[in-house]
């Protein structure tokens, strides 16, 4: 798959990057926050701007995107709140309000009429 997406030009190899560094950084963020808090934080904002960018390269971001706003609900709710999810949400918040942006004024005739057109398919049945 890999070999055959890496001939076009798509999105589906720099969203797969962007998931798996994105992953990878979050990982590292969790696993390093007792020891060093500098460091989580530092991992932590690497994963947001990662997950935050899938919304720049993809239209379905909200699979990633949504996951991760639940967590970082429960870990608000559950006070575990640590300096590595307030970077984690800076960093993702960040790249989403620029999605947002760009969606309003750049892409607008896109999302309309792929995801929001899709989105009212399944909302009829």
């Amino acid at each position: 798959m890999q070999v055959w997406f890496s001939r076009f030009s798509t999105a589906e190899t720099t969203a797969q990057f962007l998931v798996f560094s994105g992953l990878y950084a979050f990982s590292a963020a969790m696993q390093s926050t007792p020891d060093n808090p500098r460091r989580a934080a530092y991992l932590g904002l690497l994963a947001g701007l990662a997950f935050g960018q899938l919304a720049v390269a993809r239209i379905e971001f909200f699979l990633v995107v949504g996951p991760l706003a639940l967590y970082l609900l429960y870990s608000w709710m559950a006070r575990r709140w640590t300096p590595s999810h307030s970077a984690i949400l800076g960093g993702a918040g960040l790249m989403l309000l620029h999605a947002g942006i760009q969606i309003a004024q750049i892409s607008r005739a896109y999302f309309f009429d792929t995801l929001f057109a899709r989105l009212q398919e399944y909302a009829l049945t």
